[in-house]
């Protein structure tokens, strides 16, 4: 469609300005037009506007046929029924295995150099100069090992900056692709048949997609659905189906190193949890189901700027909170191993996480730590020396047990502090047990 906005000008007898809200092309004469704004002198009887419009449209407007585009074709693909679940699977896999090539690059062989060769004696030589040996211990650590130190300059900037960072930044790139790219909502509808086996109205998909980003604004958004039966079911798949963004971040950047096999088991666990709770809940709780209707906006190649702006947004959030509790959660296990606290705390949980999750006791300060920041508490597993297996169990049971303390005042507010209560109650529930069978199944 070719649209002649000199000549539609002339036919409306007023100025017409094409801008481009994406570019931003044209909305700058289009301010500096606003100053000679004025009401059209064109009258036109009622009966005779639709005629007029046909009359205008054919003047201005030249239509020109043309193939679908690869881009077109692409879509129509990934919204086919069977196409759409192998394009699907395709993505995700692909996505894995772009962050782990991008992320172990990054980490292996810029950042891991740097902090060895450079950060490493640099610190050690700070630290000293320092006469008093509790201040020492808590910049540096009582370790040359970064991962066992404890030091807010040593362990928590090997963490933060050498193990999770790397990939933390190329997980957003690509998420940010996707998302700039236009296949999300793509994935909703896919997803839109599954929804529906499950109870829910096909709305839930975009609360659950969502929710891969941030809880609260997923629970938030869940106050769209029809009736109070299907908001408490979509709730508590958000809750289930997948950790928050920084928290998938997390996983990816840790669990790489055991491969993407236990990363995609992390996940797969996690999914089939949630659907199989929502599968009991929907044969319990009845009700009705309506239809799934939304926009579906055609594939764009993003934009540079704009993808580079939003990764910045997110790196200035990754060093303004993140790296700030990574360096707390550090600092707070350096204080309690040195206080004798954390050997008390891990007397007393001990045989119950041993026993039930086979994981060692060291989990206690990490599980009081994601109640505050569940993406940190990921983080922090690096310096426990875990098996793949063991990852994986810690991993699932961490994204379930408990909401952080924003998505948990949320959820109150939206769901009532009676619902809010059974929903984590059934969590907390679900999350133990799948735990301890994970533990039975992978004898870790």
């Amino acid at each position: 469609i070719a649209i002649d906005s000199q000549a539609l000008s002339e036919a409306l007898e007023l100025p017409v300005f094409p801008v481009s809200a994406l570019s931003g092309e044209g909305i700058g004469a289009l301010v500096e037009g606003l100053a000679r704004a004025r009401a059209s002198s064109l009258r036109v009887p009622a009966q005779e506007r639709w005629t007029r419009i046909g009359d205008i449209v054919g003047r201005v407007q030249v239509l020109s046929h043309r193939h679908h585009s690869f881009l077109e074709r692409l879509s129509d693909l990934s919204l086919h029924p069977v196409g759409g679940i192998l394009v699907a699977i395709l993505v995700l896999v692909s996505t894995l295995l772009l962050v782990r090539a991008l992320g172990e690059w990054m980490s292996w062989t810029l950042l891991e150099p740097f902090y060895r060769l450079t950060w490493a004696p640099l610190v050690e030589s700070l630290a000293g100069a320092i006469p008093w040996p509790l201040l020492r211990g808590f910049l540096v650590g009582y370790s040359a090992d970064p991962l066992g130190a404890f030091g807010v300059l040593t362990s928590g900037v090997y963490i933060a900056f050498v193990q999770v960072f790397p990939y933390f930044l190329s997980f957003y790139f690509f998420f940010g692709f996707l998302e700039d790219f236009g296949y999300l909502p793509r994935l909703a509808v896919v997803l839109d048949r599954a929804f529906h086996r499950l109870g829910l109205h096909g709305y839930s998909a975009i609360p659950v997609m969502l929710g891969l980003g941030c809880k609260v604004p997923a629970f938030l958004s869940a106050r769209m659905l029809a009736n109070r039966r299907e908001k408490l079911l979509t709730i508590t798949l958000i809750f289930m189906s997948a950790p928050c963004l920084p928290q998938t971040s997390m996983i990816v950047a840790l669990g790489m190193s055991y491969g993407v096999g236990t990363v995609l088991a992390v996940f797969a666990v996690l999914i089939l949890t949630a659907l199989a709770v929502n599968l009991a809940l929907n044969k319990v709780w009845k009700g009705e189901r309506s239809d799934f209707f939304t926009e579906m906006p055609a594939y764009r190649l993003p934009r540079a700027r704009l993808l580079g702006a939003k990764l910045w947004m997110r790196i200035r959030e990754y060093l303004g909170e993140v790296l700030p509790m990574i360096a707390v959660g550090v600092l707070l296990m350096n204080v309690l191993e040195l206080t004798g606290a954390l050997a008390a705390l891990t007397r007393l949980i001990e045989a119950p996480v041993k026993a039930l999750f086979g994981l060692p006791a060291e989990m206690a300060p990490i599980l009081l730590l994601g109640f505050l920041r569940k993406d940190v508490s990921i983080a922090l597993l690096s310096p426990l020396g875990l098996s793949a297996g063991q990852f994986i169990i810690a991993s699932v049971f961490l994204a379930l047990y408990t909401p952080c303390v924003s998505a948990f005042f949320t959820l109150i507010k939206e769901a009532g502090l009676r619902s809010a209560v059974w929903i984590m109650g059934l969590v907390f529930l679900s999350a133990t047990l799948v735990a301890a069978v994970l533990h039975l199944v992978l004898g870790s």
